[in-house]
C-alpha cells in the first residue's frame, strides 16, 4: 500500500477541461445517509449531541463492535488529473461520560480508491501518534497527488475505524473533497480579466489562462500575500506544470507589484501552501491580480494611415484613404483608456488627459483592425 503524507506534498496539476471532483458533506437535512449516497458499516447514526457543527455523524466503537466504515459516493470518471484536497472534522468522546477519549483507543484509516472500491490506498492513519485527546473537533487536511489519480479516473474515500480498547464515539463532519481548477479564456472581446483568490492551508488551486487569438499573456499582481517562509506561487509559460517556469517564489511574502509576461498563448499558475498561515485563517491578504493579452503593434498598416505627432502632448492628428469607424486607445496592460468613435478619414484625437507613457491605438475600418504605438508626453 502507498501512504501519502498530509504535509508538504508537491503539487502537480495538468490541463483537463472536461471534469472535476467537487463534493462537500455536512450530514445535514436528510432522514437517511443513503440519500446523499454515503454508505456505512457498524453503528453509525446522526448526532445532534455535541456535534462538530450542526449535525455530525458518529460511530460507537467498543469490544462488541470493533470496526466501522464511512464511505463516500463514487465520483465516476470525474478526476481531471489535478491534486485532490481532502479535509474533514473529527473528534473522539467516551461513551456515557462524553469526555475526551484517552490513548490506546485504536486508529482511523483514511483511504482512497480509483476503481470504485475494488482496492484501497492508504492516505494516513490517525492514532495515538498524531491524535490529541480533546472534546473539540480537529480538522484534518490531506492532498492526494494528481499523478496518482489520472484524468478520467474514479475516486472515492473511506474512513475505517478499528477498535483497540474502550467504549467511545467517533464524530465525523464537514467532509470536503475537491480538485481546484480554473480555466480563464481571454478573447478579443474580453482581453483582460481581474481575478481574486483567498488562498487556504494546503491550497492546490490551479489556473490555466488561455489566449484565444494565440497572443502571449501578462499577469500583474495588484495585491495579496503569501507566508514568506513556506508558501509559494509557480507560474509556467504554457498549459501545465511541464512548461518552462516563468516565476517560482513568494516575492518576499507580498505579491503586489509582481508582473510577468509569457511567450506562449497559455499560462499555468499554481499554489504550493503548507498546513499553516493563509488568507483563509485571517493571516494574509486576499490576492487581486489581472491577466490579459499584451497588445502588439501590427506590421501591416491600414492603407496609407498616418498620424502625428509622436510623441504627442495634447492631440493626435490622423489621415488615411479609408473611412475610420472607431479608434480605441489602450495602455500596455490592455486596459482601454479612451474610445473615439469616428466616421471620417481625417480627424483629431484629444489625448491631453492621458497620463504620460506608452499607449496602443487600435484603429478599426470595416473588418480591418490595426494597432499603432505612440508616446504621450
Amino acid at each position: 500500500m502507498k501512504t501519502i503524507t498530509p504535509i508538504f506534498l508537491l503539487l502537480f496539476c495538468v490541463l483537463n477541461l472536461n471534469a472535476q471532483i467537487s463534493h462537500f458533506e455536512d450530514f445535514e437535512g436528510y432522514s437517511n445517509i443513503t440519500e446523499v449516497d454515503w454508505t456505512t458499516t457498524g453503528f453509525f447514526f446522526d448526532s445532534f449531541s455535541r456535534p462538530c457543527d450542526g449535525t455530525s455523524i458518529r460511530n460507537n466503537i467498543h469490544q462488541y463492535s470493533q470496526s466501522g466504515q464511512l464511505i463516500s459516493p463514487n465520483f465516476s470518471g470525474l478526476s481531471d488529473g489535478t491534486d485532490i484536497r481532502i479535509s474533514f472534522d473529527y473528534k473522539l468522546l467516551n461513551w456515557g461520560f462524553l469526555n475526551a477519549t484517552q490513548p490506546g483507543w485504536g486508529e482511523i484509516l483514511v483511504q482512497y480508491s480509483i476503481n470504485n472500491g475494488n482496492s484501497w490506498i492508504d492516505i494516513d492513519a490517525i492514532n495515538d501518534s498524531n491524535h490529541t485527546p480533546s472534546t473539540s473537533c480537529a480538522t484534518q487536511l490531506y492532498l492526494v497527488n494528481g499523478s496518482e489519480v489520472p484524468s478520467g479516473s474514479d475516486f472515492r474515500i473511506r474512513f475505517v475505524i478499528n477498535w483497540n480498547s474502550g467504549d467511545y464515539y467517533v464524530y465525523m463532519d464537514n467532509i470536503s473533497i475537491s480538485q481546484n481548477f480554473n480555466l480563464i479564456n481571454l478573447t478579443p472581446e474580453n482581453a483582460s480579466r481581474n481575478l481574486t483568490h483567498c488562498y487556504e492551508n494546503l491550497d492546490n488551486t490551479c489556473w490555466v489562462i488561455n489566449s484565444e487569438d494565440g497572443s502571449a499573456i501578462n499577469v500583474n499582481f495588484n495585491e495579496g500575500t503569501l507566508e514568506n517562509c513556506c508558501d509559494t506561487i509557480t507560474i509556467f509559460d504554457g498549459a501545465d506544470a511541464t512548461a518552462p517556469i516563468l516565476y517560482q517564489g513568494n516575492n518576499g511574502g507580498n505579491l503586489a507589484g509582481l508582473q510577468l509576461t509569457g511567450t506562449s498563448d497559455k499560462m499555468f499558475i499554481k499554489i504550493n501552501s503548507n498546513e499553516a498561515v493563509s488568507c483563509s485563517t485571517n493571516e494574509g491578504v486576499q490576492w487581486n491580480f489581472t491577466v490579459n493579452r499584451p497588445l502588439s503593434v501590427g506590421e501591416n498598416n491600414l492603407s496609407q494611415f498616418k498620424f502625428h505627432p509622436n510623441p504627442a502632448t495634447n492631440r493626435i492628428d490622423f489621415t488615411t484613404t479609408q473611412n475610420i469607424d472607431q479608434i480605441l486607445i489602450y495602455d500596455l496592460l490592455g486596459k482601454q483608456v479612451k474610445n473615439a468613435s469616428v466616421d471620417f478619414n481625417t480627424g483629431t484625437i484629444d489625448v491631453s488627459k492621458l497620463a504620460s507613457g506608452a499607449y496602443i491605438m487600435r484603429v478599426t475600418a470595416g473588418s480591418i483592425n490595426k494597432n499603432y504605438k505612440f508616446i504621450k508626453l
